[in-house]
């Protein structure tokens, strides 16, 4: 048997026993061992950290904080060099971590490497999206990238293009092996932000290393009825917090990445769209204050008939939206996550 690399995996889990079993047997049966698995439980209150002991891996246990802070706690306490991550409710294929390791060691001043990865529904074992990194809307084909070998590519420089494909959830902590030392120095994840803490993890790393990829897809990532993406009126809020720290700090992130991710054509709609699910949830005050930002950015007429809907009453309100779904009208694109 080989030896094992020096890479820790990190699970995190919360209350995931019905999928984490599945995610430590995809790192215990890698072509190339990891020296380190560890699983760190955030308050879970489902059997998820006496489950992972009893398949013989570390565990730490904490109170629950969400994802980015479990994943703190992983890159604090993991003991090698290299980080490689995974969500409880995702797997691996078997030789992932072998061609990330050839990725590290083709392209040794990356300090990310990424993996394509498919997409399953819950409790189908066949892909609905085979290859995320192949989708045309995902946008990873028109980057610009170096071949070192079959399926591995290295992009040495971070730009608009890179900008533009962090925003179509192609990156993913899953399909990621991180160098701790760059993980800890662009500041670990940032429990704000979360659930689109990832992007801005992963904008701070660009800042500082290059990349490669792995254009194979080797990690499943499974969609069920509880993942955090569902939540869309919790990734907006967490998006424009997002926008707002890097108006704050932009030194800490990639030249032109700000003006990508907030260009007015871009960040406008998502506003107004906010701005609905807020009508929607009965919560007018804040709607028009997203509404008045969305004009502020860039006139147009969506957001001024949103405006007059948080005027009228509830009542008036529930009767206009039944007119609308029996008239089929279609809702505005919602595009990517952010």
């Amino acid at each position: 048997m080989s030896q094992a690399v020096p890479i820790t995996a990190l699970i995190t889990v919360y209350n995931g026993a019905a999928f984490l079993a599945d995610a430590i047997r995809s790192v215990q049966n890698q072509t190339l061992s990891v020296a380190e698995i560890l699983v760190v439980d955030d308050g879970s209150t489902d059997g998820s950290a006496d489950l992972a002991r009893a398949m013989g891996v570390k565990v730490i246990s904490q109170e629950n904080q969400g994802a980015a802070a479990a994943r703190n706690t992983g890159i604090q306490a993991a003991s090698q060099e290299w980080i490689a991550f995974l969500d409880h409710d995702d797997v691996w294929k078997p030789e992932k971590i072998e061609m990330q390791w050839q990725a590290h060691q083709l392209c040794p001043d990356a300090g990310l490497v990424f993996t394509d990865f498919s997409e399953v529904d819950e409790g189908s074992s066949e892909a609905r999206v085979p290859s995320v990194f192949s989708l045309p809307e995902s946008g990873f084909d028109r980057l610009k990238r170096n071949f070192v070998a079959a399926d591995i590519s290295h992009r040495p420089t971070m730009d608009q293009e890179v900008f533009e494909t962090i925003k179509k959830n192609v990156f993913l902590p899953s399909s990621t092996l991180a160098k701790r030392d760059l993980v800890i120095s662009a500041g670990l994840f940032q429990t704000d932000l979360f659930p689109v803490d990832d992007i801005d993890f992963f904008l701070r790393c660009f800042a500082i290393t290059s990349v490669a990829f792995v254009e194979r897809p080797l990690m499943r990532y499974r969609s069920h009825s509880n993942n955090t993406t569902k939540n869309e009126l919790r990734m907006f809020r967490g998006f424009f917090r997002f926008t707002d720290r890097m108006a704050a700090a932009p030194h800490i992130y990639p030249a032109g990445a700000i003006a990508v991710l907030t260009a007015p054509e871009a960040l406008s709609p998502k506003y107004s769209e906010a701005a609905r699910l807020l009508i929607d949830a009965g919560e007018t005050r804040e709607a028009r204050r997203l509404l008045q930002e969305s004009l502020r950015l860039r006139k147009s007429l969506w957001p001024v008939v949103l405006w007059v809907l948080t005027w009228v009453t509830p009542k008036t309100y529930r009767f206009l939206l039944r007119a609308k779904r029996s008239l089929n009208v279609p809702k505005q694109s919602r595009g990517a996550r952010t």
